[in-house]
């Protein structure tokens, strides 16, 4: 049986504020069950939604950085975004 979180254990466990689950409940932005009138959210659909929003995060960042030019492969030397470009001697 998967484990169900109150909002207090959510913030803990993403490091936001009790405020900003709540909010992010209201706006349906975060997977969370209604029980009654207890709101609970599964920790593994936290985990899967907290992957999916830093895939997305990475991907607008590595669009950005690619509609500034920087990540053509004739900008690095081995062709690999992120290595440091080696120093010639």
């Amino acid at each position: 049986m998967d484990d169900y979180l109150t909002a207090d254990e959510v913030a803990m466990m993403l490091k936001l504020s009790v405020q900003t689950i709540r909010r992010y409940t209201m706006n349906k932005e975060i997977p969370h069950h209604k029980l009654n009138r207890a709101v609970r959210y599964k920790k593994s659909e936290i985990e899967l939604w907290l992957e999916k929003r830093e895939g997305r995060i990475f991907s607008d960042v590595a669009n950005l950085v690619c509609s500034n030019s920087v990540c053509s492969t004739s900008n690095s030397v081995d062709g690999d975004l992120f290595s440091p470009e080696k120093e010639e001697v």
